[in-house]
């Protein structure tokens, strides 16, 4: 028993722009056709746009024409970008994905069982790129945790004359070179004493321990 591929049908049924063209021009109705109205979805998805625009330009057109030019962020929904800073590179390997799905030919269409594994792909490249992100900045110290001298999260931080505070051995050394100004401000220091800034420490102790 050989699988029908196609079914013929003479009275289409949906939204027209997210029929498949072939159907509405022979009746026929293909796997393929599902592609294209998945594809013209996810486009949506992308861009926040209808299928058509009011100059009767299709999504599909204007996205493809975007893309040729290297100007995907131009198709990026400004709402999404704003609120979820997605990467440029996954938006445009969807964006190309869903314009491959409203390909015009039917035998152009990628398998719909392909679509689904490549959407399957992305979602956790973006799953793992998001985990990273939130690891990164869960980690990132806080700028006070940082001495201005060596650039690093402070050990022993003191207080000296300007106020500022430093790693202890860094501005140790400072003063010892013969510098008798800020390492801050540049401005003159009125004395060489240290004061050990205990709070700090231990506000950068529970933060290395979280």
């Amino acid at each position: 028993t050989r699988q029908a591929t196609h079914v013929q049908d003479t009275s289409p049924v949906g939204t027209l722009d997210y029929i498949d063209p072939g159907y509405l021009h022979t009746g026929r109705f293909a796997p393929s056709s599902d592609t294209y109205s998945l594809g013209v979805s996810l486009l949506q998805l992308v861009t926040g746009r209808l299928p058509r625009g009011a100059d009767g330009r299709t999504l599909h057109e204007w996205v493809s024409t975007l893309l040729r030019a290297g100007l995907i962020h131009d198709a990026l929904d400004p709402a999404a970008s704003r609120e979820s800073s997605w990467p440029l590179e996954d938006a445009r390997m969807l964006a190309e994905l869903a314009v491959q799905c409203c390909a015009y030919e039917r035998a152009r269409r990628p398998p719909l069982a392909q679509v689904v594994i490549a959407l399957q792909k992305l979602a956790s490249s973006a799953e793992e790129k998001t985990l990273a992100s939130a690891s990164r900045t869960a980690r990132e110290p806080p700028s006070m945790f940082i001495c201005p001298i060596t650039q690093e999260v402070m050990r022993e931080p003191a207080v000296a004359a300007d106020g500022y505070s430093y790693e202890a051995a860094a501005i140790q050394e400072w003063l010892r070179s013969g510098h008798n100004s800020s390492p801050m401000t540049n401005a003159p220091l009125a004395h060489q004493r240290l004061t050990p800034n205990f709070t700090m420490r231990s506000a950068i102790a529970q933060w290395r321990d979280g």
